[in-house]
């Protein structure tokens, strides 16, 4: 359940036959900074049901873009960009033949979710297919991005991800074109409380993204950030987020400024570094109840057993090595949804 604040903006979303409207603060977990952030925020709840889709979230002129499905049989990606496809629910099979699903049990290991553009059989239409059963539906996160356009060192400037704004659907006749609430907004982390002295002047965001529902049911909430070279993001272990609040992350790189960015498990010495490449996301950074499993550790507080951890983007090349921001989402899943 998020930490609501009164006095956010709601915000609200009309689907493919739906509306959403929701609000919630980040819950960063930063507990190497005694506190985590609670500020109001505007954000997107994104309501579906079976075979509905919402529409594009497009990150300024970068190329890249992302909005979230229903899947109950498939559905068609264009061979000319390139697709992440994140489960966040059920099973997806892709047009290779790999099969996904929310989390994968092998820890702090990397796979691909990438499908290549004109990946598939030659110039016919790619699809992803809902790999669940009949009476089940799954739910995905797509990003899709321009060729050539999230290569290393694509992303020099902030200014290349501003405005994330909405692109109505084509039949999305509903939208207020008065109202302006079809934007969120980049946050560089020093204007907020917790990170005012411990990323003064860094070149660290966030963008406080979505909530996404299936039918009422909330399935897992999703963040962005990015940071520019060399940014070490802050240690945290999670455990000052109890019950309701508890989650279990999974990242997803869609930007890797200089090719060696990623997550670090500073719980062991020396830390151990997980390069993150471009359309790659991790196997669980959470303690599991046993190997090869999923299901978190979970105190009694209904804290998710976690060590010290955190993105850190790659060391630069040389002393003058120029701007190259890694940019990333998190996908923050009840305890109960990552097994």
């Amino acid at each position: 359940r998020p930490i609501c604040c009164r006095s956010a903006k709601c915000h609200v979303v009309h689907l493919r036959g739906a509306a959403a409207l929701g609000l919630w603060s980040l819950r960063c977990g930063l507990a190497a900074l005694g506190q985590h952030l609670r500020a109001p925020a505007k954000m997107v709840t994104v309501k579906l049901s079976g075979g509905e889709v919402s529409a594009w979230w497009a990150l300024g002129e970068s190329g890249t873009a992302m909005r979230f499905a229903a899947l109950r049989g498939e559905l068609a990606l264009d061979t000319a960009f390139d697709h992440m496809v994140k489960v966040l629910r059920g099973e997806v099979k892709l047009p290779d033949g790999r099969v996904l699903r929310p989390v994968f049990g092998e820890s702090q290991a990397t796979r691909s979710v990438l499908v290549a553009a004109k990946q598939g059989q030659g110039e016919e239409a790619a699809a992803i297919k809902n790999n669940s059963s009949e009476s089940d539906v799954a739910v995905v996160c797509i990003v899709r991005q321009r060729v050539g356009s999230a290569v290393d060192g694509a992303l020099a400037k902030m200014k290349q991800v501003r405005p994330v704004q909405r692109i109505p659907l084509d039949d999305d006749d509903s939208k207020d074109e008065d109202d302006d609430d079809d934007e969120l907004e980049w946050v560089r982390c020093d204007t907020y409380e917790w990170g005012a002295t411990a990323f003064k002047g860094i070149e660290f965001y966030n963008l406080r993204g979505f909530r996404i529902e299936l039918d009422g049911d909330f399935v897992c909430y999703c963040q962005l950030w990015t940071a520019d070279v060399g940014v070490n993001c802050g240690d945290h272990d999670h455990s000052d987020l109890v019950g309701d609040d508890a989650f279990c992350e999974v990242h997803l790189c869609l930007v890797n400024g200089t090719g060696r960015g990623g997550m670090v498990d500073a719980s062991v010495s020396p830390a151990k570094y997980v390069p993150l490449p471009r359309g790659h996301e991790h196997g669980p950074f959470w303690r599991t109840e046993a190997a090869m499993s999923t299901a978190p550790s979970v105190r009694d507080d209904g804290s998710v057993v976690y060590g010290l951890h955190r993105w850190e983007a790659g060391k630069p090349a040389s002393a003058t090595s120029s701007h190259a921001y890694d940019l990333w989402v998190a996908f923050e899943f009840p305890p109960a949804n990552a097994s």
